[in-house]
């Protein structure tokens, strides 16, 4: 069956796939806010293997405001489907199974560290030795015992500093991440932003998301691109901000940016344009 699994991945365009034991990783699969009632492994208690999937969403398409990953079709349409479709071949077998994409019930950046997918750097993304950190990841719970991968020998990214160095809301440091601080967090934010926070996400340049730690990783360079045809067409530079909110919503309904509507990103682009010190200006 693990066989079978890792073709099939192939075939979806699955840039790779592990396995891990769900016993041994019982504890870390849990939400991170340790509610019992979030414990994903509820929705199957049967639960052997849990099959983790990693999914390059990288393009080399400079000159964006938005973060790569919102640029093209929604990574939680597309890569679910792909997960759908991959389960379906255990289900055949008469396997259950539940499939999960950005599930605030695993902890899928360890999970797919522990599957052999890569390693947490100090921007705390995973990072897979051939995509880098551009990618998105998906999990599959089955009742299918598969013998689990091996880690990677490397434990941890080259150290270099340079993301916590780039981070505009300085994020990043080595005592860990502070999400309030963090611009991409900032920019999909609908309320009123304070001082401080404007200061962020205007050093950021962005208007939906931030890219910074990523791009100047060392293990993001000379990447290949995906080959997933919903993150390489149609890809949005810039959406036009002119529609009401129900247009907008509409209009964007396949792009992740569109999810808080456009109230987030026209208070961005609004601060983004104004001058430099965006505090002293009457911007909201």
């Amino acid at each position: 069956m693990r066989e079978q699994l890792i073709r099939r991945a192939k075939e979806l365009n699955i840039s790779d796939i592990g396995f891990v034991s769900a016993e041994v990783t019982y504890d870390l699969c849990l939400s991170l806010r340790g509610a019992e009632e979030k414990n994903v492994f509820s929705f199957l208690p049967e639960t052997k293997t849990v099959i983790v999937c990693f999914v390059s969403y990288y393009t080399d398409v400079p000159g964006s405001r938005i973060s790569r990953y919102a640029r093209g079709k929604d990574y939680h349409i597309v890569v679910k489907e792909r997960m759908e479709q991959l389960s379906e071949l255990l289900r055949k077998n008469g396997f259950l199974t539940k499939v999960f994409c950005d599930a605030w019930g695993l902890n899928e950046r360890y999970l797919a560290q522990l599957a052999g997918l890569g390693f947490i750097g100090k921007n705390r993304m995973l990072i897979h030795p051939k995509f880098g950190s551009y990618g998105f990841l998906g999990c599959i719970l089955t009742d299918c015992r598969m013998e689990p991968s091996e880690p990677l020998a490397q434990k941890s990214c080259m150290e270099c500093g340079a993301c916590l160095r780039a981070c505009p809301g300085r994020a990043l440091s080595e005592g860990g991440f502070c999400p309030e601080r963090c611009a991409s967090y900032l920019t999909q934010e609908r309320r009123e932003l304070t001082g401080a926070e404007q200061e962020i996400v205007f050093a950021s340049g962005m208007l939906w998301g931030c890219d910074r730690c990523q791009e100047v990783c060392p293990h993001n360079q000379s990447l290949p691109e995906t080959v997933i045809p919903e993150f390489r067409e149609r890809l949005i530079s810039e959406p036009e901000l002119l529609d009401s909110d129900r247009m907008f919503r509409k209009k964007y309904a396949e792009y992740a940016f569109s999810w808080r509507g456009k109230k987030p990103l026209e208070r961005n682009q609004k601060l983004l344009d104004s001058e430099k010190n965006p505090t002293k200006n009457n911007i909201m």
